[in-house]
């Protein structure tokens, strides 16, 4: 028999339900992803924390020797009568495998599901290497909460090592071809079906180890971000900290004229 959410219970026992439920879809299914659910409107700041912790199967003791906090701390914040720190935020988030973007990100409600079509060739392209393109998966009118890349590599062909500035796990399925991952100095080989989960902060690369074009699908449970640019923000930010430290450092050596006098 169907059971309906509990929504006379209150929120509370309404955020308990889906949890609980979408936990069990995706044991049944024999996946654990990422999920993101509202209630017809946003959650409050207490109700994704439970909900988070409930989808994990965590009780407020788990969570709170992980966050380095007390379980009544975060039994209060549950109950939306304190609200955390930033810092606390942080932690509460690392002890949930999230990160403080994602957890507190509202995203809009699909109105109609969305389809993808067979002909990938259509795919915008993210990046485009010699013999190697990254594409994304959806089109371009579609923002979706999470990552969904595709990366074709031409044959006798790889694509250039890359890696995340931080810890971000991502399930990579091959829809064509042969490849092979290689991730520091392990070699991974690949066939039509089959795929590997990692952590993209290892560098790592894809390489064509068949006789036709071959297709991986990227997916993780962060929104999209390239690599190079998050890179190259941090380097233009350490850049200018230390420029902003040099033109201080001139200023006090520099002496005002009839300061000195």
């Amino acid at each position: 028999m169907q059971q309906n959410c509990p929504q006379q219970c209150g929120n509370s026992a309404a955020v308990a339900w889906i949890a609980d439920k979408s936990l069990m879809i995706c044991r049944q299914s024999g996946f654990l992803v990422h999920l993101s659910l509202r209630m017809g409107s946003n959650m409050a700041l207490g109700q994704k924390l439970q909900f988070y912790r409930r989808l994990r199967r965590m009780s407020l003791r788990d969570v709170a020797e992980k966050a380095e906090c007390s379980p009544s701390f975060l039994s209060q914040i549950e109950l939306d009568r304190v609200s955390p720190t930033v810092k606390n935020l942080e932690k509460i988030c690392r002890a949930l495998d999230l990160t403080a973007a994602d957890f507190l990100r509202d995203d809009p409600i699909i109105e109609a599901p969305v389809t993808t079509s067979g002909h990938r060739e259509n795919c915008p392209v993210v990046m485009q290497w010699s013999g190697a393109k990254l594409l994304n998966f959806f089109p371009p009118e579609v923002s979706t909460p999470f990552t969904a890349l595709l990366l074709r590599v031409d044959v006798n062909s790889v694509s250039p090592t890359r890696h995340s500035l931080h810890s971000l796990k991502e399930l990579c399925i091959v829809l064509r071809g042969q490849l092979a991952c290689h991730i520091g100095k392990n070699d991974y080989p690949l066939a039509v079906g089959e795929g590997i989960f990692f952590d993209l902060i290892s560098p790592h690369f894809w390489s064509n180890i068949g006789n036709e074009v071959a297709e991986v699908l990227f997916t993780s449970p962060n929104s999209f971000h390239l690599f190079e640019q998050v890179e190259n923000d941090v380097r233009w930010h350490v850049s200018w900290k230390r420029q902003k430290r040099r033109t201080k450092a001139v200023k006090r050596l520099v002496q005002v004229p009839g300061q000195a006098e």
